[in-house]
């Protein structure tokens, strides 16, 4: 299980959520966001929304070992609001699976610390180049 800590940054937050795509830290990823986070994915141009929870539940079910690498973040903050953009690829079992962007909006509770408040991303063609 990953360490709970806060994070001190938006990116940094996002960047521990990410890597527990690959050990599959449920529970991690549960506690640094809101109980009512969503997710948008938008697949084969057509945008899918569920809870950020519905989503961390596929992956965790996943019986493939999978791996998200993220580059070139940006991150913006307005005082306690955050957004967090973001290149991703997807690999499963060692093999480039999805490639896109993702976007987080996060905010800091006066106690929590960043957590994430929503989720989107796009998935596109395996065409580009990704760094691993």
């Amino acid at each position: 299980m990953t360490s709970i800590t806060q994070h001190s940054s938006p990116v940094g937050l996002v960047k521990a959520f990410l890597a527990c795509v690959k050990t599959k830290d449920a529970a991690y990823m549960r506690q640094v966001i809101h109980p009512k986070a969503t997710a948008c994915l938008i697949r084969e141009n057509e945008p899918r929304f569920q809870t950020l929870n519905e989503a961390i539940d596929t992956l965790e079910k996943a019986e493939q070992e999978l791996m998200e690498v993220s580059w070139d973040e940006v991150e913006h903050i307005d005082g306690q609001y955050a957004t967090v953009w973001t290149k991703f690829s997807i690999h499963r079992d060692g093999v480039l699976h999805q490639l896109g962007s993702s976007s987080f909006s996060c905010w800091k509770g006066p106690s929590l610390g960043w957590i994430i408040l929503t989720m989107s991303d796009i998935a596109r063609q395996q065409t580009d180049p990704v760094p691993v």
